[in-house]
């Protein structure tokens, strides 16, 4: 495996993480350095990641136990993998569930999640806000 490249996007938060496929079987020492790297940047970018909803639930399992999001109006599971939610904006506007903007709205819980892992499969960088 080639070693990771870690490339800050600000000097004060993010980093873009080359050479790594997430759907892979990961070693404890590449999750160790990604695991480092989020200690360090505090946001993490994976570019060109092919994953679907099991592939992104297995790679979340490698930082703590996946939270089980309750069922709710406009709760969205992904199907067979209750884990994941899937967060639409139609192109019209209209949303699917995560209201104006992606939250997260249980932090209240105990154990308080680590992090929150998103994987977009479509963006409109017409409309993307940094």
């Amino acid at each position: 495996m080639l070693k990771l490249a870690i490339t800050p996007i600000t000097p004060s938060i993010g980093a873009i993480v080359n050479n790594l496929t997430l759907s892979a079987d990961l070693d404890e020492s590449t999750v160790a350095s990604i695991r480092a790297a989020l200690d360090t940047h505090l946001v993490l970018v994976f570019p060109n990641q092919d994953l679907d909803a099991a592939a992104l639930r297995d790679f979340t399992t490698h930082f703590g136990p996946v939270f089980l999001h309750h069922s709710d109006e406009g709760v969205i599971h992904s199907d067979g993998v209750p884990e994941v939610l899937e967060m639409v904006k139609k192109a019209d506007g209209s949303r699917l569930f995560g209201g104006s903007d992606w939250h997260a709205d249980v932090t209240f819980q105990r154990p308080e999640a680590m992090l929150s892992v998103l994987h977009a499969k479509e963006i409109d960088c017409a409309t993307l806000r940094l």
